[in-house]
């Protein structure tokens, strides 16, 4: 049977679609919706859940136990351990013990050894008039006004100009004649806020639309780029997806950061408040305060018993008839030889010039300029001690050298300069000089 042209009207008529034969059935009909399970957006966005889940004894051990949103992470060795309340503290009490600046506080006086040292201290007139800890009194008698509590010190402050108005004064102008802005122009190189400088170049072309340099190249696909930088070059590299076996055990043999390692030993039988390694406080451990000043027994400060004597035989010193003063061995301070005008550095004698232990942890300050304290001491003419204090920028004039040198001879026996200034501070805190 012949087909109709598809030009002819009757081809397209419900009576002669219906009477010709379908071809190509298995092509959907055009204008109709169709629909396919499993593809629509709404199950994109929400798919089916599994019907089958892990179950809650398991579920702790799997990884993504502790990837959970808004879930704290928590080891499973402990998920199902019950929570102490909330009352409890972790950790223990801090002992209390010796604060450290007492402990490290040198030459602190106590009892009647502070009661002693205060009387001592009292003899001076600048303990009296400036006490320790307490501002300098000087018995001033002010008047009834000064009590006010509006009362101020000081002479009230009169206003002036601001500084905005010595700065751009009233009247002034506030644009310079064009002539005038040139002249500085020329001169300094003052331009105006903005205003390019013009160096009157001789430009081959347009400096106004001609623009310098080579323009960055066009990037096509610049945004997918920017949210999707896996696709296009080796910005971030690709997710690789490994075998579950392999990652298990990675996080079987290795350590998680901040928890234990996994040794399949499961939870030793051992108390809550079970600590392990040894105790920061030990029974009968020193504290920093008797580390320093000890503690020794009746035994051990009593002296000992070879002191003055010796106990061993054949080496005892026999005192003889007249003898009973007698001091047997070498004195620790030879005194008994003459001292050399140069000492050798073999020479192991103590001649009693050397310093002692407090002088060797609290050296003298004029030591770092080679003066010994011996300087100090030493008996020195009037005439030579006015020298040295004019040099220093003291003038003493003649009366006061000779008061001041008569109370030194009466201090110290001799006038040196260590008694010189003692009577010089003397004077000063009488208020004599």
């Amino acid at each position: 049977m012949a087909l109709k042209p598809p030009f002819q009207a009757s081809y397209y008529s419900n009576a002669g679609f219906q009477n010709q034969p379908r071809m190509n059935a298995n092509l959907p009909p055009a204008g109709l919706v169709t629909k396919m399970p499993d593809e629509g957006a709404e199950f994109c966005i929400k798919p089916e859940q599994p019907r089958t889940s892990t179950p809650p004894n398991i579920k702790k051990f799997r990884k993504s136990f502790n990837e959970e949103p808004g879930a704290k992470q928590i080891h499973y060795g402990v998920a199902d351990d019950p929570l102490p309340p909330e009352s409890f503290t972790y950790g223990k009490k801090t002992h209390g013990s010796d604060h450290v600046h007492e402990v490290i506080k040198p030459n602190q006086l106590q009892g009647l050894t502070e009661f002693a040292n205060k009387l001592k201290e009292d003899k001076y007139a600048s303990s009296i008039r400036e006490p320790l800890g307490r501002p300098m009194e000087r018995n001033y008698e002010m008047p009834g006004v000064v009590h006010e509590p509006d009362f101020k010190y000081g002479v009230k402050t009169i206003g002036s100009e601001s500084a905005y108005t010595l700065i751009f004064p009233p009247g002034g102008k506030t644009m310079e004649p064009d002539d005038v802005r040139k002249m500085y122009y020329k001169s300094h190189g003052v331009t105006e806020a903005g205003e390019q400088i013009r160096r009157d170049y001789n430009w081959p072309v347009d400096k106004h639309e001609h623009r310098f340099g080579l323009p960055d190249p066009k990037q096509l696909d610049g945004a997918a780029i920017s949210l999707q930088p896996e696709k296009y070059g080796s910005t971030h590299p690709k997710t690789i997806i490994v075998q579950k076996t392999v990652e298990d055990f990675r996080s079987t043999a290795h350590e998680d950061l901040g928890k234990p390692r996994n040794l399949g030993q499961g939870k030793p039988n051992l108390p809550e408040d079970h600590a392990f390694g040894s105790s920061i406080h030990r029974k009968n451990e020193w504290t920093a305060k008797q580390c320093i000043h000890g503690q020794p027994n009746k035994r051990e400060v009593q002296p000992d018993p070879d002191l003055g004597r010796t106990n061993r035989l054949g080496f005892r010193n026999t005192v003889k008839d007249g003898d009973e003063d007698r001091q047997f061995g070498v004195p620790t301070i030879r005194n008994d030889i003459p001292k050399k005008s140069f000492k050798s550095v073999a020479d192991p004698n103590n001649y009693g010039d050397e310093a002692s232990a407090v002088q060797l942890l609290y050296p003298d300050f004029w030591l770092r300029y080679g003066i010994t304290i011996e300087e100090f001491r030493r008996e020195r003419p009037k005439e030579e001690i006015k020298d040295l204090f004019d040099c220093a920028g003291m003038e003493i004039k003649r009366g006061k050298l000779e008061a001041v040198c008569s109370k030194a001879l009466q201090f110290a026996g001799i006038v040196s300069l260590e008694s010189f200034i003692q009577a010089l501070r003397w004077y000063e805190a009488q208020g004599l000089v």
